[in-house]
Parts: structure tokens; sequence; C-alpha cells
């Protein structure tokens, strides 16, 4: 890594959190470093919180005009996605009410109220992910095709209306569309609705997991989407911040729950990259096994770089113990329930010649390995 790009990662690192700190490595920046951090910004999902740090670091003043815009331009953006999803979100949650549903806010709009300060210019969200009960599942769908909300017809109970998504889970793990995570993951989806603690988003009285189950959720999820964003380690550090999770519980919970590693990991990461204050003693009774492959992928997440895709899939197998449940984990990842939902959609032709996309890319990415 150059010292440029130390520097870049620096102030990244220093305005990245809701109350940014000083980053002096900002008087060394010029303009390419600047337009380069912009980008990074962008791409990473933390450029409403960059934007944020230009109002008070006075390194700030050296940060070109045509920068200043741009992270200006995103964080109104996302704030007016914000708020038009909020109002979206809002009828939802009413009319769950009406129906007698309480869902759990799994992460969007209850992070930014409770870690963002409702403030819908910080973070970008997708999507709202609502756990509900598994016997409330069907009452869910219904009133969700009342609101007008249109299901794909992949599996899964994603649901959608003009720019909005509502994915229902009602397991935190989704093991029923990737039944190879069950086989690591044993954590009682129950628990997680049972553990919630009320908070206050689109101005309703809401349901979010409770700190040390936000941690480990937030963990998970950062390690399943291979570390793709920096944002996802912000939440993770914010959340220690503003939190204070007991980190015993956070540790009996991993173990008992089989995501230990994984929280390891995130919370590795999001030390690392962002200064989050996760407790050394944590992280020493948490560290997993050596393994050569992980070490070699997480090193590049230290350094802000991808790990390459399927660090979860790859981290899961490594902890299943002997190679037949490695192999059915491995027909479990390549042909999950939605790649057979699909293949029953189509004609009997294309369902012969089906090859699901993980299949392909898996193929794909041989290649090219193989070709350099």
């Amino acid at each position: 890594m150059d010292s440029r790009e130390s520097d870049i990662l620096a102030v990244l690192k220093a305005w990245c959190r809701v109350e940014p700190v000083s980053a002096p490595a900002a008087l060394r920046l010029d303009q390419d470093d600047w337009e380069r951090l912009a980008t990074t910004a962008g791409r990473e999902g933390v450029a409403g919180l960059i934007g944020r740090a230009l109002t008070d670091d006075p390194a700030a003043a050296l940060v070109p005009e045509r920068v200043r815009i741009e992270l200006q331009q995103i964080a109104r953006e996302q704030a007016a996605a914000h708020a038009w999803q909020e109002a979206t979100l809002g009828e939802v949650l009413d009319a769950f009410g009406r129906s007698g549903l309480s869902p759990v806010l799994l992460r969007g709009h209850a992070l930014v109220a409770s870690l963002y300060e409702s403030d819908g210019s910080l973070r970008p969200q997708l999507d709202h992910d609502l756990l509900v009960p598994h016997r409330e599942m069907p009452e869910a769908r219904k009133v969700l095709r009342r609101l007008g909300f249109e299901d794909g017809e992949e599996a899964g109970d994603v649901f959608s209306r003009d720019d909005v998504t509502v994915d229902l889970h009602h397991d935190p793990y989704d093991r029923s569309r990737v039944p190879s995570r069950g086989r690591v993951i044993r954590a009682d989806a129950a628990g997680v609705h049972r553990r919630a603690i009320e908070a206050r988003v689109a101005g309703r009285p809401v349901l979010q997991p409770c700190p040390s189950d936000r941690v480990i959720l937030l963990s998970t999820h950062l390690v399943k989407h291979s570390f793709d964003r920096l944002i996802r380690m912000v939440d993770i550090a914010e959340c220690w911040r503003q939190s204070s999770p007991d980190p015993e519980v956070v540790e009996d919970r991993a173990r008992r729950e089989g995501t230990a590693d994984a929280v390891y990991y995130a919370l590795a990461a999001a030390r690392v990259r962002l200064d989050a204050p996760a407790p050394g003693n944590l992280m020493a009774r948490l560290e997993p096994p050596r393994r050569r492959w992980v070490d070699r992928a997480f090193g590049e997440v230290l350094r802000g770089r991808s790990p390459g895709a399927y660090f979860a899939e790859r981290l899961l197998l490594s902890q299943l113990g002997s190679w037949r449940e490695r192999l059915t984990a491995v027909g479990e990842m390549l042909w999950t329930p939605e790649h057979h939902t699909r293949a029953a959609s189509e004609s009997i032709a294309r369902r012969f010649v089906a090859a699901p996309e993980r299949v392909v890319d898996v193929a794909r990415r041989a290649l090219t390995r193989h070709g350099s």
C-alpha cells in the first residue's frame, strides 16, 4: 500500500463516524487524492458521513469545490430517498399493526434512527428487512399484497411497490434460502424477537434487535457480503460506541449460535479499519484457529481491499468437520431453493441446461485465474 492510499484510508477512518474526529492525513492529500477519496466514499456507502465531517474538520477547507459538491449531492439524494422510503415504511408498519403484527426492523431505518441520529443523509438504505415470526408470515404476505406490493417469481419473500422493497424474514440468517448456513448456525430465530427492544422509526414505536443481537447480526451480515462496503463496518463501530453491548453476552451467544468466527472477523475488520471500540479481551477469546487462506483473504480486508467472492461460504465450509458435510454444503450453496424455483418455471429444455449463476461465476473465476 503506497503512502497516498494509506492517507486516504486514514481520512476515511477518522471521518466515517457520526461524531468525526480530526484527520491530520487530510493535509497531505492533493486534488487527485480527494477525487479518489470521494469515489471510494460513494462506492463504500460513506459519502454522507464524509460530507458531515467536512463541516467539522479545519482540514476540510482543502477539499476541492468539485469534490465537496459531489459529496453534498450524494447526501441530499440519500436524504430524499430516506424520506420517500420512510413514508412507505410507516404505511407498512401501520397496516401490520392493524393486523396484530409486530415485526423487528433488522437494519435500514432502524439503524438510521438509533445510530445515525435519524439523519437519512448519513447512511444509504436499499430495502426494508422485517423479521416476522414464522407463524405470522402468511398474514404478513397478505398485508403487503393488500397494500399493492408484488412478490417476485423467485423463491423468498421479497415484495416491491414502486421503488420500495420489503424483504420478509422469519429467520434473520435466511437458512431456508441457503440451507448450508444451518449446518453451522444454530441460532434460535425466535430469540431475536423475544429480546427485541423498542425504538421509534417513521414516527412510530417499533421493535429492533437488542444491542448484543444487533452486533451479531450486523457482523454475520458483513461477512455474508464479503466485507463489500465500509458502511457495514461503520454500523458495527457505531453500535459499540453508542449501545455498549455486553461483551460476555455477545461471546456466549455467538458461541452457542455458531456465529463466533463471523463475529470475530467482523469486529476485527471494524476495529482496524475504523477504530471500533470492541474490547480486546473479547477479540482474544473469540479468535478462531489459524487458517492460511482465511488469514490471506482477511489481510486484504484489513488493507481496505476485497477478500474475494464467497468469503462467507468458504469460512462456513472450513467449520464443518467432515468432507461429506462439506460436499453436501457445497451442493446446497450452488443449488439453493431459489435456483430450484427458477428451474421449475422454465421449459424442459431450459431446465436441462439451467446452471445456477454461482456455478457459472465460479467457473469464470477459475478460468480467469488459470489464464492470468
